[in-house]
């Protein structure tokens, strides 16, 4: 997980967009394995979507639904 903020962190530095809505959808789906983290995991994968859908990277919107869809609701 440190290495995945780490990646973030230089990710919103660099203005690395695409990076930085993977790298949030990795720690997302690293948090729903969690108990107790899974609204954590709910932010990062809503953010991931909005700036994936925003930015026009297609390709990774329905990647990203997915793992936003498998994060129940409500289930902490």
């Amino acid at each position: 997980m440190a290495l995945r903020k780490e990646e973030e962190r230089l990710c919103r530095e660099l203005g690395n967009k695409d990076g930085l809505s993977i790298s949030l959808a990795n720690q997302a789906l690293l948090l729903n394995s969690i108990p107790g983290r899974r609204e954590e995991a709910r932010r990062l994968a809503d953010e991931a979507l909005a700036i994936a859908t925003r930015h026009g990277y297609q390709q990774l919107v329905p990647q990203i639904q997915r793992i936003r869809n498998d994060i129940p609701p409500g289930a902490e």
